[in-house]
Formats: C-alpha cells, sequence, structure tokens
C-alpha cells in the first residue's frame, strides 16, 4: 500500500509537470504569434501591431492613434482548461487600460473578447505582414527620408520638488509637403508617441520626456501578486547620448530615421 501511495504521488508530480510545461510552452507560442500586423476583419481601415519589445501599435486609416505596453498572461480553471488574456496600457496613461480574452490565435487569425462588455462581439483580425522591427538583421535606418531636420536640439530641467524632472526634445522639421505620420521619437532609452506641432510654426515640433523619479507607477497584472508587475520592454536602439530615432509613417509603411548630433540649449 505504501508503494501504491508513493507511485500515485510520482504519477500526480509527472502530471503536475506536464502540465505545467504545456502551459509555459503554450504561453511561449501565444507570445511569438502574436508578434505582427493585424488587420480588422470588420473595419479595414483599423490595424493593430505587436512587436517583440511588448510594445502594441493601434493605427486607424493609416495613422497612429495610440501605442500601448502588451502583455499576454494564462489562467487554468479548476477542470484544466487554460485561458489566456491580453492586457493593453497605454504608455502615457496607466490608467487606460484593456482586458481580452484571446479566443483564438494562429499564425493567421486572431479572435479577443473584450472583457470590459459582455454585449460587444468578437473582435476578429487577420495577419498581414511581420512586425515592424521584429527581425533586427533585416533592419535598416533611412537615409532619404521624406522630410527635412534644419535643427535637433534638447534642453532638461528641474522642478521646484525634490525627484521632478524633464527633458524637452524640440525639432525643426519640413515634412515638405508629404502626407508623413511622425509615430514615436526614441531618445536617451526614452520614447514618446506625442510629437507636439507649435501652433504658430508649423515645421517646429517639441516632444516632452519625464525623467522623475519620484512616484513613478508599476503596472499591476489584474488578480497577481504585486511581483508579476509589468516590465517595460527593452528599448530597441542603441543610440549615443546625442543621438536619436524618429519612427515615421510613409505611404502606409513604417520607417525609422536616425537623427545626430543634438545639441544641449
Amino acid at each position: 500500500m505504501k508503494h501504491l501511495k508513493k507511485i500515485q504521488k510520482v504519477i500526480l508530480l509527472v502530471v503536475v509537470l506536464v502540465s505545467s510545461s504545456f502551459t509555459i510552452f503554450q504561453l511561449t507560442q501565444e507570445k511569438d504569434l502574436i508578434i505582427g500586423e493585424w488587420k480588422s476583419i470588420e473595419d479595414n481601415n483599423w490595424k493593430l501591431n505587436f512587436n517583440n519589445q511588448g510594445k502594441c501599435y493601434d493605427y486607424y486609416q493609416g495613422k497612429l492613434e495610440t501605442t500601448y505596453f502588451y502583455s499576454i498572461t494564462e489562467e487554468t480553471a479548476t477542470n484544466g482548461v487554460v485561458f489566456s488574456y491580453l492586457k493593453l496600457v497605454n504608455i502615457n496613461d496607466s490608467n487606460d487600460s484593456y482586458n481580452y480574452e484571446i479566443n483564438a490565435l494562429n499564425e493567421h487569425d486572431l479572435a479577443l473578447d473584450y472583457l470590459g462588455n459582455l454585449n460587444e462581439s468578437l473582435m476578429l483580425f487577420e495577419k498581414t505582414s511581420k512586425s515592424f522591427l521584429e527581425n533586427e538583421g533585416d533592419f535598416s535606418f533611412e537615409t532619404t527620408p521624406p522630410f527635412t531636420i534644419a535643427s535637433a536640439t534638447y534642453k532638461s530641467w528641474v522642478g521646484g520638488q525634490p525627484g521632478v524632472s524633464g527633458t524637452i526634445v524640440p525639432l525643426d522639421l519640413n515634412k515638405n509637403g508629404n502626407a508623413i505620420s511622425l509615430d514615436t521619437l526614441y531618445f536617451r532609452e526614452m520614447e514618446n508617441t506625442r510629437l507636439e506641432q507649435d501652433s504658430n510654426n508649423p515645421n517646429t515640433y517639441r516632444v516632452h520626456y519625464n525623467t522623475s523619479t519620484r512616484g513613478a507607477p508599476i503596472l499591476v497584472l489584474p488578480n497577481s501578486e504585486p511581483e508579476s508587475a509589468v516590465e517595460e520592454p527593452v528599448f530597441p536602439f542603441d543610440l549615443q547620448s546625442n543621438e536619436a530615432v524618429l519612427e515615421y509613417t510613409f505611404n502606409g509603411k513604417r520607417k525609422c530615421f536616425k537623427i545626430t548630433n543634438i545639441q544641449a540649449e
């Protein structure tokens, strides 16, 4: 009887290990499968682009609407069924977040069920291409962009309270009459999708970065412990302190241009 109990314990342990291994494999597979560009079946103007740096870009009619941090988690029900969930958090506002159940995900199809509204129908997407910057070996900076940058500077500031600081990067940029969407500016391991256009000078854009060390928010997944907080993705470029990368969309394609020799004001 003692040997039987030992055998039962061993079998139970094997089942648990196999189940855990399968769950880890499934989660890893889903994180790989979701990378790429997905077009809504209901609305061809809407696209989601997931990269391997933990970012999701929300496009509508070719214009970048919002950039999110994304994460995929799994929960196992008492009957052994594994449910997968997708969480999107606005990189500029951690209170702006969305949770979905992943009903289907393969190399060609994605089905999401929004958990905030039971009456919402399934959102169906089809994959159209690989993600931007997915394969570093295939990536290169643009050398002849459809715009002209006359000047690029930066100014760091410190607030009146301890730990409050920031950096402003003004760009003097002429689109030369081209329909260009300025999506993201990467600078000193920071990024911002808000390039604010000067109302008095349409060729001047300002990008603000918050470098404050106080009150930094921690993004925590629902129903998770604090140690499961969402980690910010790795910065995608290796840049010098006086370099930046401007990510833009032109003729429906996303490209990157490296800005060098940025001077302090």
